[in-house]
């Protein structure tokens, strides 16, 4: 049986607190990055759960982190071809 949307997006929010947790016994810079690329999490969540939820709340904290870098480079490649 799956879970409600709202049951869902705690989960995955309780996945996030838990990998917050760990991050500050990061290195500051690491720890920087990381804190960044789970910004914004909100619309990847929406987005998920628009199609169908994964079975793992952990695949959309990895899919968000993912859209992040590649947006991050996107930016990175439009500078460099300025």
């Amino acid at each position: 049986m799956g879970r409600t949307t709202p049951s869902y997006r705690m989960a995955v929010y309780r996945e996030l607190e838990r990998i917050k947790k760990t991050i500050r016994y990061l290195p500051r810079g690491e720890a920087a990055v990381l804190e960044s690329l789970l910004d914004g999490i909100e619309e990847t969540i929406t987005a998920y759960l628009h199609v169908s939820p994964p079975p793992d709340p952990f695949e959309i904290i990895v899919l968000h982190m993912l859209r992040r870098i590649i947006g991050l480079r996107s930016v990175k490649t439009a500078d460099e071809k300025r």
